[in-house]
């Protein structure tokens, strides 16, 4: 059990680590694959090795090795959050697929919370879904405590429609900025 949870967890992690990718990338219209991963201040690609989820966080400090800029303290906890809840599935439901649908729908979640987070201020229709993310969020952690297959199920498909949904909502309000 100790090989499966260590797995859950790196593999939850990395994970983590494309969510922050999405969470950057997507609203603003940008490849999700190209570039590869780079500061943002100075737009040095970061190398692999300064690229291990958790790890390289810590190691560098948050910090770009090139130009020392500060990296967002959210990419560590995306990656942390996502870890721990690949692990916790594991852990409370064994090797099913149930486990892997909350490992992959929570933190699928957070990502959409935290799209929506990043948007623009002063639209109705944005609060109202903000509201409606923080809601499935906590739904997602609710079902993650129950046994039952059926309703997480149903609840991954909606929590996807959701998730594609937001993206567009987020593409358009960073289209109509600029």
């Amino acid at each position: 059990m100790f090989l499966v949870l260590l797995f859950a967890g790196i593999y939850g992690c990395v994970y983590g680590s494309f969510l922050n990718v999405l969470i950057y990338r997507w609203p603003r219209r940008l490849s999700l694959w190209h570039p590869a991963s780079h500061c943002p201040e100075c737009k040095t690609p970061i190398k692999p090795y300064d690229n291990i989820p958790l790890i390289s966080y810590l190691l560098l400090r948050g910090h770009c090795r090139h130009c020392r800029a500060r990296f967002s303290s959210r990419y560590f906890w995306v990656e942390l959050v996502s870890g721990i809840v690949a692990v916790g599935a594991f852990l409370a439901h064994g090797v099913t697929v149930y486990a892997f649908l909350i490992a992959l729908e929570v933190p699928l979640l957070l990502a959409a919370l935290l799209m929506l987070r990043d948007l623009p201020e002063g639209k109705k229709e944005v609060a109202l879904e903000r509201k409606a993310a923080a809601f499935a969020f906590l739904l997602a952690f609710a079902l993650f405590l129950s046994d039952i297959l059926f309703f997480s199920v149903i609840f991954a498909c909606t929590a996807l429609v959701f998730v594609a949904l937001s993206c567009h909502e987020a593409k358009a309000a960073y289209e109509a900025e600029g």
